[in-house]
């Protein structure tokens, strides 16, 4: 089989139906697939309850940044389960021999969840930040999408069964909080840089205290996403096989 004609719409569709069943039937990947769009929505519906409460007016634009990195590491929580268990149970073995080829589904699987991370970053944008022009939409589209393939390549790379999955789940939502780190506006801040997620933060420019162009940090976000899959992925080819 061509690469190519793995993403053929109906046949990808197809597969990501029966993805969509595997994780229906499994109560916590269904679970995670509520939580990555429910920070969104809670404040989308209760905005303004949430900045009175806080006694705080403007907070929730603030967290949008994290809220957006959150819901790319739930969404890439999916896939990297999903692999493991395979992995373990012996269905990639079966599907080496088909014409897609072990390591066609493996690309497929990281190409959904791009996508799918992709349209939640867009979804919460529209109702968080409508007024954000498209051309950077699709740059966070496009980024924080790389987040959640990079959270999926994660767990089956380092994770040897599924508790140790969900343990190395739990310390990459940890690197999530980064983009908070660039409301600091000390340049102790850019001790963050090393972390891809720190520069979504970076991008938003909330603070007034600004050491660099705005094109330079989306150039430097970009880079580090980009050499992060790769790295990951190289990784994750020598592990899974």
């Amino acid at each position: 089989m061509n690469m190519l004609d793995l993403f053929r719409p109906t046949r990808f569709f197809n597969l990501a139906g029966a993805d969509a069943k595997n994780a229906v039937r499994d109560p916590v990947l269904l679970y995670v697939i509520i939580l990555s769009v429910l920070p969104s929505l809670i404040i989308f519906f209760w905005r303004r309850q949430i900045e009175t409460a806080l006694g705080m007016p403007g907070v929730t634009a603030l967290a949008l940044p994290t809220i957006l990195t959150i819901s790319a590491f739930m969404v890439g929580w999916i896939p990297g389960f999903l692999i493991l268990e395979e992995r373990d149970d012996g269905p990639l073995l079966a599907i080496e021999v088909t014409p897609m080829g072990k390591r066609g589904f493996e690309l497929y699987r990281l190409v959904l969840t791009w996508v799918l991370s992709a349209l939640i970053t867009l979804f919460s944008i529209e109702l968080l930040a409508p007024s954000m022009g498209w051309g950077m939409r699709f740059f966070y589209a496009f980024v924080i999408g790389l987040e959640a393939v990079s959270v999926a390549l994660v767990i089956p790379t380092f994770s040897s069964n599924k508790v140790a999955g969900l343990a190395m789940a739990k310390f990459t939502n940890m690197f999530a909080l980064f983009p908070a780190l660039a409301l600091f506006p000390s340049p102790w801040r850019y001790l963050g840089a090393v972390f891809p997620t720190y520069w979504i933060g970076e991008s938003f420019q909330f603070t007034p205290f600004q050491y660099l162009s705005l094109p330079l940090i989306l150039m430097i976000a970009l880079a580090l996403h980009i050499a992060l899959v790769l790295l990951l992925y190289g990784l994750f080819v020598r592990r899974v096989g």
